[in-house]
C-alpha cells in the first residue's frame, strides 16, 4: 500500500502533528528507522528525533519523507512507529477488500460502502450527463432536508441548476486529479474525482463534504480509491449498458436503443434545445500518416458553445447546434482546421430529432466516401443524393435509368476533343445562368453561348422542360465521378 505525509499525519492526529510539506505524492511503501548514514530513499519514511535530523537538540519525533516532514508531539518513537505500521495494515486491508469485492462481481454500491468506511461520509458516482447510477448506504439518509430528498428521488439535481453548472464550472471537466466544489449548486460542498477512459470522462466519483472540510489526506485516499471505479467499469461495460463509458454520442452513431434521448439529454445540460436545427460533419485524413482525430476532437468540441465532437471510427465526426454556433464561422472555421492538418470532410443534412442522427451519419460517410481526397475540401450530401439514389435502384432493377443522350455526347466529347458534356453539366447546375456557368468553366459568354448553340444542333434536347433539366441533371450527378464540393 502507498500513502502520504497528507495521510499519515490524519492517522497520527492523536500526536498533534504539525505538517511541513511541499511534495503532495502519495509514494510512501514502508518505514525506518533513521541514521545519518543512510541515503534519502523516495519510497521510505525516515522516523527519528528532531536532533538527528536538525541538530536542534530537541527530542520530539520526526517522520520525514525526502524534503518533507511531520513534526509530533511526542518523544515516544516505539508508539509513533506502531501507529504508522497500523496505518499501514488498516489501509492495506482495505485495499485488498477492494480486490476482493472487484473479483466477486459486486456492485457499483458495494466498493462506495468501502470506501464510505473510510471516509465515514456518503459516496454517490454520477455517469457524464451528470445522472447518478450508485450511491453508498448512507446517501438515502444523510439528510432530511426536502432538497436533497428530491435529488436522491430524480437521481440528479434540476435541469436548470445543472446548467447553469455546466456554464460556471464547465473548465473542472478536464480535470484529472480530485478537487473540491462549493456548494453553489448542491445542497452540500463536495470533493468529486473524473473517471477518464481514453481522454473521455465517463463518470464521476463524489465524496459529500459537510459542514467539515476534507483533509488533503482524505483527498488522497479518495484519487487511492478510484482506480477501483476504474476498474469496475472497464469490467461490466459490455455486460451493462448503462454504465457503459462509450460516449453518448458513439452510441447514437451506432444506432443504439434509445441513445438519441440520453444523447439529449446530456446535451440539454448544455443548453440545446430538442428541437434545434443541427448537421452532421464527418472528416477524415488524406493519409493514415496524418491522423489526428483525437487531438481535433478536443479543439474543436465546446458543447455549450454548440459543438460537439469525438473521433469515431477513424473519422473525425462533429455534431454542431445552429441556435449556438454560426453556421458560416464554424464552416470556415472547420474548413481551415482541415487544410491545417491534411484532412478532408463532408456535411450532412440539416435536422431536427437526435433520433435520426444515426441515418444523418451514414449519409454524411458516403459523401465523405465519394468526394475525392483533396486537402479541405468540404463536400455536401446534397451533391451525392441523386447519385446515391441511383446506385440503389439500379442495384434492384439490373438496368440504367440514365439519360441516353448524355452517353452519346460523353463519347463525342472523346472522339472531338469537345467539352460539350462538362459545358451542359455546369450549365443545368447553375440553373442556366449564362454569366455563373461561364465564369465556373472559365470561358467567355460568347464561347459558352456557340457551345449551347452546338449542343442543341447535335441532339434533341428540350432545355425548356422542367422534367428533362432535372432528369439530365439528376444524370449528370450519378454519372460524375468528382462531384463538386461546397
Amino acid at each position: 500500500m502507498t500513502l502520504s505525509l497528507w495521510i499519515l499525519k490524519d492517522y497520527l492526529d492523536d500526536f498533534e502533528p504539525e505538517i511541513f510539506c511541499i511534495n503532495h505524492k502519495t509514494e510512501i511503501t514502508e518505514i525506518r528507522l533513521y541514521h545519518p548514514s543512510l541515503p534519502l530513499e523516495r519510497q521510505i519514511l525516515y522516523l527519528g528525533t528532531s536532533d538527528q535530523f536538525f541538530g536542534d537538540g530537541r527530542q520530539n519525533i520526526i517522520c520525514k519523507h525526502m524534503e518533507d516532514f511531520l513534526m509530533l508531539h511526542t518523544e515516544n518513537i516505539f508508539a509513533v512507529s506502531n501507529r504508522i505500521l497500523e496505518a499501514f495494515s488498516y489501509y492495506a486491508r482495505w485495499h485488498e477488500q477492494c480486490s476482493q469485492k472487484l473479483s466477486q462481481s459486486c456492485t457499483l454500491s458495494d466498493l462506495l460502502d468501502l470506501a464510505e468506511s473510510i471516509f465515514d461520509r456518503p459516496l454517490l458516482i454520477v455517469d457524464s450527463s451528470q445522472f447518478m447510477i450508485a450511491n453508498s448506504s448512507r446517501i438515502p439518509a444523510y439528510s432530511d432536508s426536502e432538497e436533497w430528498q428530491s435529488i436522491i428521488q430524480a437521481k440528479s439535481i434540476p435541469a436548470d441548476k445543472l446548467k447553469l453548472f455546466n456554464q460556471f464550472y464547465k473548465e473542472t471537466f478536464l480535470r484529472h486529479h480530485a478537487f473540491s466544489l462549493p456548494a453553489d449548486y448542491f445542497p452540500t460542498s463536495s470533493c468529486c474525482q473524473h473517471i477518464f477512459v481514453n481522454d473521455e470522462r465517463c463518470a464521476t466519483l463524489i465524496l459529500i463534504e459537510g459542514d467539515e472540510k476534507l483533509t488533503k489526506g482524505q483527498v488522497q485516499l479518495l484519487e487511492l480509491f478510484t482506480p477501483f471505479i476504474t476498474e469496475w467499469l472497464h469490467s461490466n461495460m459490455t455486460t451493462d449498458t448503462s454504465y457503459h463509458f462509450t460516449s453518448f454520442f458513439a452510441r447514437s452513431l451506432d444506432g443504439a436503443p434509445d441513445s438519441g434521448e440520453a444523447l439529449q439529454r446530456r446535451l440539454a445540460l448544455f443548453g440545446w434545445d430538442a428541437k434545434s436545427p443541427k448537421q452532421i460533419f464527418v472528416a477524415t485524413a488524406i493519409s493514415d500518416y496524418f491522423h489526428f482525430d483525437a487531438h481535433l476532437s478536443r479543439i474543436l468540441s465546446d458543447e455549450s458553445g454548440g459543438v460537439y465532437s469525438i473521433p469515431y471510427q477513424k473519422h473525425l465526426v462533429v455534431l454542431c447546434n445552429y441556435d449556438l454556433v454560426d453556421r458560416n464561422s464554424f464552416h470556415q472555421r472547420f474548413q481551415d482546421l482541415m487544410k491545417t492538418n491534411s484532412y478532408y470532410g463532408a456535411s450532412g443534412f440539416v435536422f431536427y430529432d437526435l433520433e435520426d442522427i444515426a441515418s444523418s451519419f451514414k449519409q454524411t460517410l458516403e459523401a465523405l466516401q465519394q468526394g475525392t481526397p483533396e486537402i479541405g475540401f468540404l463536400y455536401s450530401c446534397q451533391s451525392i443524393a441523386m447519385k446515391f439514389i441511383t446506385n440503389i435502384v439500379e442495384q434492384h432493377m439490373n438496368t440504367s435509368l440514365l439519360h441516353p443522350t448524355l452517353d452519346a455526347i460523353r463519347e463525342y466529347d472523346k472522339a472531338h476533343k469537345t467539352q460539350f458534356f462538362q459545358t451542359l453539366f455546369v450549365f443545368l447546375k447553375n440553373e442556366r445562368n449564362h454569366q455563373l456557368t461561364a465564369k465556373e468553366l472559365y470561358i467567355h459568354r460568347n464561347t459558352l453561348f456557340l457551345r449551347l448553340q452546338k449542343i442543341n444542333e447535335l441532339w434533341e434536347l428540350n432545355l425548356e422542360d422542367a422534367e428533362e433539366r432535372f432528369y439530365m441533371l439528376y444524370s449528370f450527378y450519378h454519372m460524375c465521378d468528382n462531384y463538386p464540393p461546397v
